[in-house]
């Protein structure tokens, strides 16, 4: 899950076992995402390619 306005309800009635399953035991941050798009849309990822990178905290580690 993200860290924004909509899911920012829905931080406290999750069990703790979803936050304990994340690597970093948080939320990511939009700026963490948009970080990851920018440089997969930039020139220092122009070798990659059929690849899929999870930015997702540790959560399929």
């Amino acid at each position: 899950m993200m860290d924004t306005d909509m899911a920012a309800g829905s931080k406290d009635k999750l069990p703790p076992i979803i936050m304990e399953s994340h690597a970093i035991h948080r939320f990511a941050g939009v700026d963490e995402v948009a970080a990851a798009i920018v440089f997969l849309a930039g020139p220092g990822a122009a070798f990659i390619t059929g690849s899929v990178v999870d930015v997702n905290g540790g959560f399929t580690a």
